[in-house]
C-alpha cells in the first residue's frame, strides 16, 4: 500500500503543531486536535503502539492522568472544575498515541522546525519593536488583531517567549556540541542565531522566570560536555558567560531590584506585587493543605477551596503559580509523591535515550521542574501541551 500521500500530510501536520506552539491557543488547540486524529490512522500505528506501552515515561504520565482521575470522586468541587482540569492533562492520557506519531522521524523533525520558526519569527518581532518603538508587539502581551470581528492573540508573553528561546537555543548549542551541524556555513548560521536568541532574551524580553531557566540549560549543557575532553574549553566559556550576563543585561539588574522591592513592600503589609501575591498564594495553599493533607481537596477544587477562604488580597485564585502546590491541595501528599514520582521517572527515561535526544530530554524536564516551584508550567494550557509533545517526539526520535 502506498503511503505517500498520507505521510505528506502527516508531515504538514506536524510542522503547523509545532508552529502553532508558540503562535495561538486557539491555533494550538485546533492542531493538537487534528494531530491526534491523524496519530490514529498512522501506518506504523500497531508497531508504535508496542513501542510506547515499553516507555516509563509514557507509563508514568498515563498514570498521573488515572490519578487525576480518582480524585474527581471526591470533595465539593463543581462539576465543571473537575472536568477542566481534566481536559488540561488529557494528553497525558493520550500520549501513546503522541509517540505513535512521532514513530515516524520525519514527523519530529518537521515538528521542532515548525517549533523553531515560530519562535524565531517571535524573537525578530520582539526587537524589531523594541528598535522601532512600533506598538506591534508588546513582550508581556503579544500581538493583538481584529479580523472580521474576531479578536485574534498572536505569539506568547515574556515568560513563555523566553522560555521557548531558551529551549531553541539549548538545541543549538546541543547540535553544535554534537557535530551534527557539520558544514561551516550551517555552523555560523547556528552561531549567528544563538547570539540573537541571547540577546532577545537577555536585553529586549523581561521575565526572571526565563532569565533563570535559560542560565541552568546552559549550566546542565557546559556542565554534561565538560566531561569530553576535546569540548571542556568551549563548556567552559560557557559558564563563564552566566557571571558576565548577569552584570551587564538590564533586565536582571531590573528583575533583582523588583524582587528586592517586592519583597519588602511585602514585609511592610503591601502584598500586591508580582512576589507578595506568590507568597499570598502560597501562604493559603499551605492552609488549604493543612485541612486535607493526605489525599487533597479533590481533582479541580483549588478555585472552589480557595474562594472559601475570603482572602483579603485576592478572593478568587484558579493558579497557585506552583504546580507542587497545585497537587498538594487537590490530591494532597498522594498527589504530590504521583507528581514527583512522575517527574522522576521522566528523569530515568531521559538518562535511557540515545544522545542528543535524551540529553534535550533531560533538560526540558528539569527546567520544568524547576519553574513549577513558582509557576505552572505544567497545569498551564501552553506549556503543559508543549512537554507532552515535545517529550514524546525526543523519546520517539532516540528509541534504541
Amino acid at each position: 500500500m502506498n503511503y505517500s500521500p498520507l505521510i505528506k500530510t502527516g508531515l504538514v501536520i506536524a510542522f503547523l503543531t509545532g508552529l502553532a506552539i508558540n503562535l495561538s491557543t486557539s491555533i494550538q488547540n485546533i492542531m493538537v486536535a487534528v494531530f491526534l486524529v491523524a496519530s490514529v490512522f498512522s501506518p506504523y500505528l500497531r508497531d508504535a503502539l508496542r513501542q510506547a506501552v515499553k516507555n516509563g515515561f509514557i507509563r508514568a504520565a498515563v498514570g498521573l492522568y488515572l490519578l487525576l482521575v480518582l480524585g474527581t470522586l471526591w470533595g465539593d468541587a463543581p462539576l465543571s472544575d473537575r472536568l477542566s482540569m481534566l481536559l488540561r492533562f488529557i494528553l497525558y492520557l493520550l500520549s501513546p498515541l503522541v509517540y505513535v506519531y512521532f514513530y515516524y522521524s520525519p514527523n519530529v523533525k518537521a515538528f521542532f522546525l515548525g517549533f523553531a520558526s515560530c519562535v524565531l519569527l517571535s524573537v525578530l518581532l520582539s526587537i524589531l519593536s523594541s528598535l522601532s518603538g512600533l506598538d506591534f508587539f508588546h513582550p508581556s502581551t503579544g500581538i493583538h488583531t481584529q479580523f472580521v470581528g474576531l479578536k485574534i492573540d498572536l505569539f506568547r508573553g515574556h515568560v513563555y517567549q523566553n522560555y521557548f528561546a531558551g529551549l531553541l537555543s539549548a538545541v543549538l548549542l546541543v547540535l553544535l556540541f554534537e557535530g551534527q551541524i557539520k558544514e561551516r556555513v550551517h555552523r555560523m548560521v547556528a552561531i549567528a542565531l544563538l547570539l540573537l536568541l541571547f540577546v532577545d532574551v537577555f536585553f529586549f524580553v523581561t521575565g526572571r522566570t526565563g532569565h533563570i531557566l535559560y542560565v541552568l540549560m546552559v549550566v546542565i549543557i557546559a556542565l554534561y560536555y565538560m566531561k569530553r575532553a576535546r569540548l571542556r574549553v568551549l563548556a567552559g566559556l560557557l559558564l563563564l558567560m552566566i557571571p558576565i550576563t548577569l552584570y551587564l543585561s538590564p533586565h536582571i539588574q531590573d528583575g533583582i531590584n523588583r524582587a528586592i522591592s517586592d519583597l519588602n513592600l511585602y514585609e511592610a503589609g503591601e502584598a500586591n506585587t508580582s512576589i507578595g501575591l506568590r507568597l499570598t498564594f502560597y501562604k493559603n495553599s499551605l492552609m488549604l493543605i493543612e485541612r486535607s493533607p493526605l489525599y487533597g481537596h479533590g481533582t479541580g477544587s483549588f478555585r472552589y477551596e480557595y474562594e472559601r477562604l475570603h482572602d483579603k488580597v485576592m478572593r478568587s485564585v484558579g493558579n497557585p503559580h506552583s504546580d507542587y502546590l497545585w497537587f498538594a491541595v487537590e490530591l494532597g501528599a498522594i498527589g504530590l509523591a504521583g507528581f514527583i514520582l512522575f517527574l522522576s521517572v521522566g528523569i530515568w527515561q531521559s538518562l535511557h535515550t540515545p544522545r542528543p535526544y535524551g540529553l534535550l530530554a533531560f533538560v526540558l524536564i528539569i527546567t520544568y521542574a524547576v519553574s513549577s516551584v513558582t509557576n505552572s508550567f505544567f497545569t498551564d494550557n501552553i506549556t503543559g501541551q508543549f512537554f507532552i509533545l515535545a517529550l514524546c517526539a525526543l523519546m520517539a526520535e532516540g528509541k534504541s
